[in-house]
């Protein structure tokens, strides 16, 4: 299965923590394979534009990869599921005339378990 995925993200940092908070569209691909009865692998990605920071800056380029697998035995009553995600994001910014090169970076890996009543 191939799809085709458009979104908005958006992330709040408390201002305590001195990081950048950000707001994005993004569009990208899906796709799914079954690798056998119960079980199945999806990679995606997705380019990330028109990046809008608190703090100001651009970013002409950004990209999120992600890969994901599930697997449920049998009666499917029970699903363990995985998946991981990177996303970067080339922000630069103007100091003093000086253009500066300043990426977000991101990686998120989950682990779960799905039981079904």
């Amino acid at each position: 299965m191939l799809a085709l995925e458009a979104g908005y993200l958006r992330r709040s940092v408390a201002p305590s923590r001195a990081a950048q908070s950000y707001s994005a569209a993004t569009l990208g691909l899906r796709a799914a394979y079954p690798l056998a009865p119960g079980a199945e692998v999806a990679v995606r990605t997705s380019y990330v534009a028109g990046t809008d920071f608190t703090g100001g800056g651009s970013a002409p380029f950004g990209i999120e990869l992600g890969l994901s697998a599930g697997y449920g035995p049998g009666s499917g009553r029970f699903r363990v599921t995985g998946d991981y995600g990177f996303q970067r994001i080339d922000r630069h910014t103007d100091q003093n005339g000086t253009r500066l090169s300043v990426p977000i970076q991101s990686s998120v890996a989950r682990l779960g378990l799905a039981v079904r009543f």
